[in-house]
């Protein structure tokens, strides 16, 4: 994991994150950016328009969209991939997830290996490993174990989803522990 306060453009310019298009490369080991030597193993690439707000730590080889913000208090683990227009709040992602566009999660915990697809909502819950949420998917104050499929335009809230469940197509889960 790596905390950003500072990022480097691709023309060697350092400023902070969010003013031009950035590009985080290795460094050479002439450079002459400052603090160039802590990024010496960070591979992200970030577009346009992609904001990390200082305090947000982001792992290596991490792919952000364009449009996407970070908040303070947010980590990202190593290997993921985050969609166009994401906003990230106070949360944890794992290491090698999948996020696709449009996402929001706020106040959350997302386990290794997660595939989310487009346009849902996870917010004050606990996604475990290796999960897969599909499209258009709310899920909201709850706690949902390893291997569980959730499927398109479900929602589940304050329930609690077991080890290698399988949420049908429309589904409404509340309360249910």
């Amino acid at each position: 994991m790596f905390s950003f306060c500072t990022a480097v453009n691709s023309l060697g310019q350092s400023g902070p994150p969010c003013l031009t298009p950035l590009s985080i490369r290795k460094a050479s080991p002439v450079s002459s950016i400052p603090r160039a030597s802590h990024w010496s193993y960070i591979f992200l690439i970030v577009f346009t328009s992609c904001c990390l707000v200082e305090g947000a730590s982001v792992g290596a080889g991490t792919h952000i969209g364009s449009n996407s913000m970070i908040s303070p208090d947010s980590r990202i683990g190593k290997n993921c991939n985050i969609g166009d227009n994401a906003i990230i709040t106070n949360s944890r992602i794992g290491d090698g997830c999948t996020i696709a566009s449009n996402a929001v999660i706020r106040n959350s915990q997302i386990g290794n290996g997660c595939n989310i697809r487009e346009n849902f909502v996870i917010t004050n819950s606990n996604i475990g490993n290796a999960c897969t949420i599909a499209n258009n998917v709310n899920i909201v104050g709850s706690r949902i174990l390893n291997n569980v499929v959730i499927e398109d335009n479900s929602k589940i809230t304050n329930s609690f989803i077991d080890d290698n469940s399988v949420i049908p197509v429309n589904s409404v889960v509340i309360n249910q522990q």
